[in-house]
């Protein structure tokens, strides 16, 4: 395997090796892997999603914070209950706030430790997007908020999903030249294949795969959750992508003319700048 194609050859075939029966994310608690089967079936009970969060006392703590934070805890009603937090949660969010935990986890593997800041990256992409989605999501009737928040927060999936495998089993490619693009054109198909193989809703499995499209096509015929997730990560991008304005002049006016229903995107940010930031730190 030569260096000009070794990163292309190593992706292309663990794209096809993702599945069902044997997924498996390096660098995820084994609760959550267990939590993303159990949470597939739409007929599971909360007893059942009890049950295995229970075998993780950070992820029970991190839930019962979750339910009782500002963002989440409307009432301001405090609890300690699982059960009763995960009541209030609901299933959803229960599933974004165990891969929110997930990817935080990654970090703490002495494995993957080379990599920790690109963990962080990831991790503050998918925090950010996800609070922007989720907030704006709850003044767009078209949009379920507690998809938008999952889609926000799963959107980086397919570049997790590469570097802690490379950086497993075959950290050399990170020095190929051609390492960074091949990243850039596996990380949808990749991302599409963990989704789909956890079996999430095919609403969020195309706005994942979709996120970057803003830039490549019209917004028109775009479904509301992927057009959000487009303009928040392209947002995330133009404040933290030094490099994106020379390649795309006209990203900013792209962002400006998005329009979910009849609201502008970024006059729907500065309505909810508090909020946004509140949520945030929910999900941290």
């Amino acid at each position: 395997m030569d260096q000009d194609n070794g990163a292309a050859q190593y992706l292309e075939q663990l794209t096809a090796e993702i599945d069902e029966e044997n997924l498996e994310l390096p660098g995820f608690p084994d609760v959550v892997q267990k939590l993303q089967i159990l949470l597939a079936d739409d007929n599971v009970s909360m007893k059942d999603i009890a049950d295995v969060i229970n075998s993780d006392p950070v992820l029970t703590a991190k839930l019962l914070r979750a339910a009782n934070a500002a963002a989440f805890n409307t009432r301001g009603m405090e609890i300690n209950n699982l059960n009763v937090a995960l009541g209030r949660l609901g299933s959803t969010l229960v599933r974004s706030i165990s891969m929110a935990f997930a990817i935080n986890q990654a970090e703490q593997e002495t494995y993957l430790a080379p990599i920790k800041s690109e963990l962080k990256e990831i991790w503050r992409c998918s925090n950010y997007v996800a609070a922007i989605s989720c907030v704006i999501a709850r003044s767009l009737p078209e949009i379920p908020t507690d998809r938008a928040i999952l889609a926000g927060l799963v959107h980086q999936i397919g570049n997790l999903y590469i570097l802690v495998n490379v950086q497993k089993n075959k950290p050399s490619l990170m020095q190929n030249l051609d390492y960074q693009e091949t990243v850039g054109e596996y990380s949808g198909p990749i991302s599409s294949a963990v989704l789909v193989a956890w079996k999430f809703p095919q609403e969020i499995c195309t706005a994942v795969s979709a996120q970057d499209q803003l830039l490549d096509a019209s917004a028109e015929g775009m479904a509301p959750l992927t057009k959000l997730i487009a303009a928040a990560k392209l947002r995330d991008r133009l404040e933290n992508d030094p490099l994106l304005r020379e390649e795309h002049p006209e990203a900013d006016d792209i962002l400006g003319s998005v329009c979910i229903g009849d609201r502008n995107f970024l006059d729907l940010m500065a309505a909810s700048r508090d909020e946004i930031l509140d949520m945030q730190d929910a999900l941290n």
